[in-house]
């Protein structure tokens, strides 16, 4: 007997909707406009206090940059030399890029305005009230001057003024010494904080930024004056009543100022008796309706569906092996199946292009260490014969020692090894490069001892330091080759820095670039760059900086991974 082909899922979805939709839409006809009153008013309560919400967190974020663009401003050794020699025009275009960068991405909702010690504005972004001097015994500088660090001040009485200030912020500028060389400011006017607020919400909706004394700062439109006794009422009471509307307070943190939002009733309340009988009906028809085709429906949608989304999740968790069972024939069914399908192709991949990876990055790695520069091996064995064969001196014994340390260490399996044993190689490399250079440079290792069970790369320290010998003081005597490491949070930092002639940009930029390029003469720079991106991936690596005449920085950054301890 040939079986009967099953509904379409689609079309059992369809009647159900149906089913769930059209009764109770038949029965409740033209009463559903006054049911929508109560929910619209709550709609617009909810909403209300979600967009005051959003107000303040846009005003704490603005204001959050603004802190943070007043400390970059402050610590900036180009701002303080303006400060110092403000007539010089190289300092004042430094000061202007400064000030421009740091407000970047707020540029459009802060200014920025940098004065000398005695109030004097020397430098801003801003136009209007702000672009001006300000007195030092009172004010947002006095403040700034007698608690330091960043402090707040709301300027009240000039809402309906869009240049001028409403809210600032100052901090004292100081250099490294501690000495106080002026003051900077970030303002936000009327006109800006307006902006700011504009676009968050529909047309009856008005904002007003308040001091946390209740004085009104900014309003988005209007006239403000008949709405001060209710807005006041809105700061002890949260949510309140007014006489077309509702008052919504938020205080925003850092500064402590006051954001109302008023928004008008959205419908008249006149027939809410009338609304909950007609809901009390309507809701009971819909909620038998909705119980029985539930009951109907979950068996053959909401159970394969919940199934098919707990495996989904199973493979978004990294599962490949999820699989659910087909039991059925209709568009789930086949959706099930092309699910199966896809996971253990998507399985087969992935395990085939691990592995791949894996054997690509072990084979380049292996391939980058062996390419390691051996030029210093030869030059030490030429010192070494010349100094044998003319001097006859015991540096030859420690030449050999040295060397056969480090050939050692070369020829070993380990790809892995303490920063300790790194250093100690590093050192075997120095005493063969002090007596090939006698006099020429000093040596100085600053690595702290939480640091010396780090796990590094071998070799790739001796590459940045040879660099810095035979490139960086060939031209020089007396030359100092610092080596020292620190932390970043999870990144381990370690720097090789010289005091000779340079580096050429050239080679400075293709050590920075995300893909660096071998350059002739530099092997060992480019080798340990892809080492270190092979092992760890994008965000580490090698950093160049040099000036001429004054000397390069070549710092390695990696991973903190420390060495593990033995098994009892």
């Amino acid at each position: 007997m040939k079986r009967s082909k099953p509904l379409s899922f689609k079309y059992r979805l369809f009647a159900g909707s149906l089913v769930v939709a059209l009764i109770p839409l038949l029965l409740c006809g033209v009463s559903l406009g006054r049911l929508f009153n109560d929910m619209l008013l709550h709609q617009s309560a909810a909403q209300g206090a979600e967009q005051a919400a959003e107000l303040a967190g846009r005003l704490t974020a603005v204001l959050q940059d603004g802190e943070a663009a007043l400390e970059t401003v402050a610590s900036d050794p180009r701002l303080q030399r303006a400060l110092v020699d403000h007539t010089n025009d190289e300092y004042s275009k430094d000061a202007y890029l400064t000030l421009y960068e740091a407000t970047r991405q707020v540029r459009s909702q802060v200014g920025l305005s940098l004065y000398d010690a005695g109030g004097k504005l020397q430098y801003t972004t801003q136009s209007g009230e702000s672009a001006a001097s300000q007195p030092m015994n009172w004010g947002i500088l006095r403040k700034a001057s007698r608690h330091g660090g960043v402090q707040y001040m709301a300027r009240p009485g000039q809402a309906d003024q869009a240049q001028a200030v409403c809210l600032s912020m100052a901090c004292p500028v100081e250099n490294s010494q501690g000495v106080r060389m002026g003051y900077v400011e970030c303002s936000i006017t009327v006109g800006q904080m307006q902006q700011l607020f504009a676009g968050a919400f529909e047309e009856g909706t008005v904002a007003y930024l308040l001091t946390p004394q209740g004085r009104l700062l900014c309003a988005t439109r209007g006239n403000v004056d008949t709405a001060v006794e209710q807005i006041r009422a809105a700061m002890l009471t949260g949510v309140s009543p007014g006489q077309d509307g509702l008052f919504f307070a938020q205080t925003e943190p850092a500064s402590g100022c006051l954001l109302v939002l008023f928004r008008t009733v959205p419908l008249s309340s006149s027939s809410v008796g009338l609304m909950y009988t007609i809901l009390l009906g309507a809701s009971v028809l819909c909620v038998v309706l909705c119980v029985a085709v539930s009951l109907i429906l979950s068996r053959s949608l909401f159970s394969p569906i919940a199934r098919l989304s707990a495996a989904m999740g199973r493979v978004n968790s990294g599962d490949l092996t999820a699989r659910v069972p087909v039991d059925r024939r209709d568009e789930i069914g086949q959706l099930t199946e092309d699910f199966n399908t896809m996971t253990g192709r998507l399985q087969t991949y992935v395990a085939e292009q691990v592995q791949q990876q894996k054997d690509l990055n072990d084979a380049q790695i292996r391939q980058m260490q062996a390419q390691l520069n051996p030029h210093f091996l030869y030059n030490t064995l030429d010192t070494m014969k010349w100094l044998a064969k003319i001097h006859k001196l015991p540096q030859v014994a420690q030449l050999a020692g040295s060397l056969a340390g480090i050939l050692r260490w070369s020829i070993a399996s380990e790809q892995f090894v303490t920063l300790r044993q790194e250093l100690e190689l590093l050192q075997r490399y120095i005493d063969i490069q002090k007596i090939r250079f006698a006099g020429k440079f000093e040596y100085v290792v600053e690595v702290p001892d939480a640091l010396l069970d780090c796990r590094v790369p071998k070799l790739i320290l001796q590459p940045l330091v040879e660099n810095a010998i035979l490139h960086g003081l060939s031209a020089r005597a007396g030359g100092m080759v610092y080596v020292y490491a620190r932390t970043e949070e999870d990144t381990l930092v370690i720097s090789v820095t010289d005091d000779g002639c340079g580096m050429a940009p050239e080679m400075v930029e293709r050590i920075n670039s995300p893909q660096p390029k071998i350059l002739e003469g530099h092997l060992g720079l480019y080798n340990i760059s892809t080492i270190l991106y092979l092992y760890y991936g994008a965000g580490y690596g090698l950093h160049a900086t040099s000036y001429p005449n004054v000397g390069t920085t070549v710092t390695a950054r990696l991973p903190v991974q420390r060495e593990e301890a033995p098994d009892a």
